[in-house]
């Protein structure tokens, strides 16, 4: 007797998974919703039903810029994501906008950060994208391991402001190959953010200023009080009045 998968509806055939509430899903389901029995069929449709949205925005996504394998950056239409767990199905997508600053922390201990409004502390931005100088190494303390090494980036997102990328987990010899291409990695994706926040600072600039107009009734008033002063006469306060009032 075939057994369909509660959120797909496909024949789960030999291989199926029971979750919470005595249901059933198929193996790509189960593996869409992270691998977890612990979860009511509500729970796993709203999962998938989140990543395949977020689908169907990354098929927009026009990649001019990739990180590693957790961060990418649509320069046309100004926006970037990023996926810590290495999965683009488990992407985060996000506007120029939506971020607010950056950091790199190295077993614990912050080495570098910037945000919207200022420049990276810890290192200089030079030109382009991936010209730190000084920047993440120079600004570490001297170790000999490395037990992380973690990229924060903080967004406009109530529901999940803070999104980390762990480089490093575990001791790493500081003259290692593998820490060296975990630094690399951390200073081409601040200098990235560092970009997009200059794009968003520059657009805010050239942003005309908005004169806010006086109302008809302030301006009205504002003749009355001339008026009553003697510093304009009768038919001169009537005049303007209709003038301002459109009549």
């Amino acid at each position: 007797m075939a057994v369909y998968c509660d959120v797909c509806g496909r024949d789960t055939g030999l291989s199926r998974y029971k979750i919470m509430g005595n249901k059933y899903i198929c193996t790509r389901c189960y593996v869409r919703c992270g691998s977890n029995r612990m979860i009511t069929l509500d729970q796993a449709k709203n999962i998938i039903a989140k990543i395949d949205y977020n689908l169907s925005l990354i098929s927009q996504f026009k990649t001019a810029k990739k990180v590693g394998n957790f961060l990418e950056v649509d320069q046309e239409n100004r926006k970037w994501m990023i996926y810590p767990d290495g999965n683009r199905e488990h992407a985060f997508l996000y506007n120029y906008e939506d971020l607010v600053d950056f950091e790199v922390l190295e077993n614990g201990t912050s080495i570098a950060k910037g945000g919207l409004g200022r420049a990276v502390v810890g290192g200089l931005l030079l030109g382009g994208v991936g010209a730190i100088v000084g920047g993440v190494t120079g600004a570490k303390k001297s170790q000999n391991i490395c037990n992380s090494m973690i990229i924060k980036v903080t967004v406009q997102d109530l529901s999940n402001p803070a999104i980390n990328v762990q480089l490093i987990a575990g001791g790493i010899k500081t003259n290692s190959v593998f820490y060296q291409q975990a630094t690399n990695l951390a200073q081409e994706a601040i200098s990235v953010f560092q970009v997009i926040c200059r794009d968003v600072e520059q657009r805010k600039q050239s942003q005309p200023v908005e004169v806010s107009q006086p109302s008809a009734a302030n301006e009205i008033l504002k003749y009355k009080q001339l008026l009553d002063m003697g510093a304009i006469t009768p038919e001169e306060y009537e005049a303007k009045k209709k003038q301002l009032l459109g009549l």
